[in-house]
């Protein structure tokens, strides 16, 4: 069995809009995760440990730390964590044979017969509990285990502690397992029709993670669409119910063009760093956040000696020592600023140019 699903959970939501997504990301596998999907996984692998009582891995930060402690009195306010699944593969085979995944956390109150499905989310794009694909797939995988029949009430609850909405951090929908039934029987219908060979393409908001949208056509032709919007200035006033459409339309559009673009950027970044030359533009090497090079012992020490208190648990960012007294230069001999992502610009040569 391969590493990661034909039908995988996480990508559930692109499937359902585009079944044709599956056929055409395969064709575009990702290489290398980037530098966001690898503090993902760190801070998954952050939280599992706060959760297990074991060592931190290397390279948590206290942002990481902060979000493992609201994720596990997130778990430990809805079921008992000694009962519960960390990180363990479950089938829904009743789904689609190749549709398996790996939940966060889950776990069934046989007595109250609730089961709890908790997924994690450490990136600051807002997602949502309600009617949220990935964690409907991960509930079908989990009834299969707890056993058909044994739950009447599930409730999956979303952690995302770099997400500010109105609604907090922590978001849960609760759901009868017969409601449930009929998400499910969608789900499957789409699964089926994703492993068709000519699996239709719909453009839509799940494009803006598709490894494929700088080769989809259908997305091509749907931006393209948008564009000609622009340009437009014939003056003229909308009614109410015209308008609340009209604002719909545009922020339809405008995550169409978003998607379509990052794909784009994608691509030209790569074939740049590959060494092929892109007209209009250039890379330019960015740098990462400045970051103490010594160990917390020593700049405890350091500010000691200079009548400043630096420990708060740990120690103080280089730039609150800066502001707690610590001269700047001081702080920069203890400090290192690591090298940041390589990012896509355009070149001068439209200026020059007068394009």
């Amino acid at each position: 069995m391969s590493e990661h699903a034909i039908l995988a959970p996480s990508s559930a939501a692109r499937w359902v809009q585009c079944p044709g997504s599956v056929s055409m990301a395969a064709q575009f596998p990702e290489t290398q995760d980037s530098p966001k999907a690898l503090e993902g996984t760190l801070a998954h692998a952050v939280c599992v440990a706060v959760l297990q009582g074991s060592p931190v891995p290397a390279g948590a930060t206290d942002e990481m730390l902060e979000g493992a402690d609201l994720y596990v009195d997130a778990i430990h306010a809805r079921t008992s964590v000694s009962g519960g699944m960390i990180e363990s593969k479950v089938f829904c085979k009743h789904i689609h044979p190749e549709n398996w995944g790996t939940p966060d956390f889950w776990s069934i109150n046989h007595e109250t017969r609730i089961l709890d499905v908790v997924d994690y989310k450490f990136g600051h794009r807002h997602v949502d509990a309600f009617e949220n694909w990935q964690m409907i797939d991960y509930a079908a995988g989990c009834e299969s285990v707890a056993g058909v029949g044994k739950v009447d009430l599930f409730r999956l609850t979303v952690v995302q502690p770099r997400n500010y909405c109105k609604g907090g951090p922590v978001r849960t929908w609760e759901i009868k397992t017969d409601d449930l039934r009929a998400y499910w029987v969608d789900l499957a219908m789409k699964a089926q029709v994703a492993m068709e060979p000519k699996a239709p393409t719909i453009a839509g908001s799940e494009c803006r993670d598709c490894p494929a949208r700088h080769a989809c056509s259908t997305l091509q032709n749907a931006a393209y669409a948008a564009c000609d919007w622009i340009g437009v200035n014939t003056p003229f006033e909308l009614g109410a119910g015209a308008l609340g459409r009209e604002l719909r339309t545009m922020h339809d559009a405008a995550e169409l063009l978003a998607a379509r673009i990052g794909g784009l950027e994608n691509e030209v970044l790569g074939k740049i760093k590959s060494g092929v030359s892109i007209p209009g533009w250039m890379t330019e090497q960015g740098q990462g956040r400045e970051k103490w090079a010594k160990p917390v012992n020593e700049i405890i020490a350091l500010g000691q000696m200079m009548g400043v208190d630096v420990a708060k648990p740990g120690v103080l960012t280089c730039k609150q020592a800066i502001k707690a007294g610590i001269p700047a230069e001081v702080v920069q001999s203890y400090t290192e600023t690591p090298i940041g992502e390589v990012k896509l610009v355009q070149s001068n040569l439209r200026k020059i140019f007068g394009a």
